[in-house]
């Protein structure tokens, strides 16, 4: 009986280390090696190449590395470089990142003009070229296809974006005041009701129903409020015809 109790106090002992060795297996493991999922987003352009527009890399390991260059190969017969680093790009652990390729005029094999081809049924690989060695990604779905083909069962409502001087707008959008204060431009978005808005910190930021039938009057209202005394010049647009 004495005996059985002593075993039964070891085993005691070493269940908690029984129970962290498969954590510290699965810790340690994420640190060995490489592993890089990949996917790309390709494009077509009339004045530069087509080519590979963006890499979206996950590394999949605990460890950081060093990317020095990215290779495709196509059909696993003719290798270009989609793009390098000086200094080397780190993909930081279990972190991932996307690549904005630069972009070149065209590709040369030999003395004729290759056009790579990316659609179905040809097949890229990715290569990253590390310190120490050149790694092969594993293949990933670009999530907006994973994304439609989940969802296809659904009607699709497809995003349209207007943009004025980088901001936004929509059809509630009226007018652009685009002015010139301390060296910098701005531009304030008057909505349909009159409201002012954006880049706008002055004391008056409604404008009267009498005087949102154009942008003419618009203009008159401004001018007649003193606003070029505390601009440099401005000048009005109507979004709602642009």
């Amino acid at each position: 009986m004495c005996e059985l109790i002593f075993s039964t106090q070891e085993f005691l002992k070493i269940v908690p280390g029984l129970a962290i060795f498969p954590i510290s297996f699965y810790l340690a493991w994420k640190k060995l090696g490489t592993k890089v999922i990949a996917s790309i987003t390709f494009g077509y352009g009339r004045t530069i190449a087509s080519g590979i527009n963006y890499v979206d890399l996950t590394n999949l390991k605990d460890r950081p590395m060093a990317i020095y260059a990215i290779y495709a190969v196509l059909n696993e017969d003719i290798s270009f470089e989609v793009d390098k680093f000086e200094p080397p790009l780190i993909l930081k652990s279990l972190e991932s990142m996307r690549i904005e390729t630069q972009p070149y005029s065209q590709l040369m094999l030999g003395v004729d003009t290759f056009i790579p081809d990316f659609l179905p049924p040809n097949h890229i690989d990715l290569y990253l070229v590390l310190a120490e060695k050149i790694i092969k990604c594993q293949p990933g779905r670009h999530p907006s296809f994973i994304g439609k083909a989940m969802l296809n069962k659904y009607r699709y409502a497809v995003k349209s974006t207007s943009r004025f001087n980088g901001h936004v707008y929509n059809e509630q959008a009226a007018y652009a005041i685009t002015y010139r204060q301390d060296k910098q431009i701005k531009t304030a978005i008057v909505d349909t009701s009159g409201f002012i808005c954006r880049e706008w910190n002055f004391r008056f930021n409604m404008v009267p129903p009498a005087y949102m039938e154009n942008k003419y009057l618009l203009r008159k209202l401004l001018e007649e409020s003193d606003f070029n005394n505390f601009v440099e010049g401005f000048s009005v647009d109507d979004l709602r015809k642009l």
